[in-house]
C-alpha cells in the first residue's frame, strides 16, 4: 500500500500502546504525552472500514504536512494541531528506515533526527516534556512511562536510543539542503561521480528565492529566476553525467523553502531525480503531494 517495508519496531509501538490500551492503542499516548499514533497505524486503528477501497492518492497524502517530503512518513502527531509529527525518514523506499525525524506543518521547514525506532520516539518526547514539567505527579509518570518503554525494549530486543542516531546516516550525507535532514546518493568518491554541489550556498539560493518570491513586477521576476534557471540548467548538465544527486539538492531546496511559485518547476526536477536514482514511489508521492499541498494535516 505504502511501496516501502515496515520493520519489526513499527508494530512494537502498537503493541506497547495495546499493553496500555486495548480499547484504543491509536490514542493510549494522548493524556500523558498530548499524542496519537498516526498514520499507518491508522489502518491498524481500524479508521478505514475498507483500506482496499482506498486510492493511492488518499494513502500517500493521510498525515503528510507540507514540509514532509516523501522520504517521511508520519507514524506520531501532537492531538489537536497541526504542530509536530514525528515519522520514519528513510533515504531509499527500498531500504529500513535511517531513524525517526520530527516535523511541523509550520512555516519551519527542518527535519531533525529525533530517535532510532518508533518506540523510542516515545522517550524523546518524554525528556523533552519532562524539562519543562513543574507537576510532580506528571513527572512521575512521564518517568514511569520511559521505565515501561525500556522494559518492553529489553523483553523484546529492542535498542532506544535517541542521541546520535544519525551518526552513520552522516557519514553518507553529500550535501545539507534548506531541510537541514541531508541528501544521501550514491557516490563514487575516487571517480567523482554521483554528486556535484550547486554553485551557490545554501544562505545565497535562499536569499535568490526569496528575490524571486517577493518580486514586485513580472519583469523583475523574470530578471531573478533567470539565476535560477542557469542553475537549472548545471543540474540538466549533472543528470547527463550520472551526477543525479545535484538535481536532488536543488529540488529539496525548492520544497523546503515552500513557496508554491516553485511547484511547476518542483514538478519536474523532483521526480526526475527520484526516477535516476531508482526511487519511484517517491516521483510518484511527491507529484500527488505538490498538486494537493497543505499546511496542515491531511486525514
Amino acid at each position: 500500500m505504502y511501496g516501502v517495508p515496515f520493520p519489526d519496531d513499527f508494530f512494537h509501538l502498537w503493541d506497547f500502546c495495546y499493553e496500555r490500551s486495548a480499547a484504543s492503542p491509536k490514542d493510549a499516548l494522548k493524556s500523558l504525552l498530548g499524542v496519537s499514533l498516526a498514520g499507518p497505524y491508522d489502518f491498524l486503528a481500524g479508521l478505514f472500514a475498507d483500506p482496499s477501497i482506498l486510492s493511492v492518492k488518499s494513502v500517500h497524502l493521510h498525515c503528510r504536512c507540507y514540509f514532509d517530503p516523501p522520504e517521511f512518513l508520519t507514524l506520531l502527531a501532537e492531538v489537536g494541531t497541526d504542530g509536530q509529527h514525528w515519522g520514519y525518514f528513510r533515504d531509499h523506499p527500498d531500504g529500513e528506515p535511517d531513524f525517526v525525524a520530527v516535523s511541523s506543518c509550520q512555516a519551519e521547514s527542518h527535519l531533525l533526527p529525533a530517535a532510532n525506532t518508533a518506540l523510542a520516539t516515545l522517550v524523546w518526547i518524554s525528556d523533552r516534556l519532562l524539562a519543562r514539567e513543574k507537576d510532580k505527579a506528571t513527572a512521575k509518570a512521564l518517568r514511569k512511562l520511559q521505565e515501561e518503554v525500556q522494559e518492553y525494549a529489553t523483553r523484546h530486543g529492542c535498542a532506544i536510543a535517541v542521541k546520535s542516531v544519525d551518526r552513520v546516516r552522516s557519514r553518507k550525507v553529500v550535501a545539507r539542503p534548506l531541510n537541514r535532514i541531508g541528501i544521501v546518493v550514491p557516490y563514487d568518491k575516487k571517480q567523482d561521480i554521483g554528486y556535484r554541489p550547486l554553485p551557490l550556498t545554501n544562505g545565497k539560493l535562499k536569499a535568490l528565492l526569496d528575490r524571486i518570491v517577493d518580486s514586485k513586477t513580472p519583469e523583475e521576476r523574470d530578471r531573478n529566476g533567470d539565476e535560477l534557471q542557469d542553475i537549472v540548467t548545471c543540474v540538466q548538465f549533472a543528470n547527463d553525467e550520472c551526477d543525479y544527486g545535484m538535481g536532488l539538492e536543488l529540488a529539496m531546496d525548492l520544497f523546503a523553502h515552500g513557496s508554491p511559485l516553485f511547484h511547476s518547476m518542483l514538478g519536474h526536477l523532483l521526480p526526475t531525480a527520484y526516477e535516476l536514482l531508482g526511487r519511484d514511489i517517491y516521483a510518484k508521492i511527491i507529484k500527488i503531494h505538490l498538486a494537493n499541498r497543505t499546511k496542515s494535516i491531511q486525514v
